[in-house]
C-alpha cells in the first residue's frame, strides 16, 4: 500500500510528536514531512513533486502566519 502523504505545518514539537503518534495509528500507512514555519511551506509546496493529499496547517505559526499561507 502506498503511503498518503501529509504536510504539518507546526511550529510546536510537543504538538508535532503528538500529531506523529496519532497518524502512526492509523489504517493506512502516512509520511508526515513537517515544516516549522510559515516560509519554510510555500517552498516544499512549491516542489511539483510533492502533492500532499492532506496538508494540517497551525494557524498561529511563526515568520508567516497561517491565515496568510491560507491566503497565498
Amino acid at each position: 500500500m502506498e503511503k498518503m502523504e501529509i504536510l504539518l505545518v507546526e511550529d510546536n514539537a510537543g504538538d508535532a510528536l503528538l500529531i506523529r503518534q496519532i497518524l502512526a495509528d492509523a489504517s493506512v500507512p502516512v509520511n508526515l514531512p513537517i515544516v516549522r514555519d510559515g516560509e519554510q511551506a510555500p517552498t516544499l509546496l512549491s516542489d511539483p513533486h510533492f502533492q500532499p493529499a492532506l496538508i494540517i496547517l497551525d494557524l498561529n505559526i511563526s515568520r508567516i502566519s497561517g491565515a496568510a499561507l491560507l491566503e497565498r
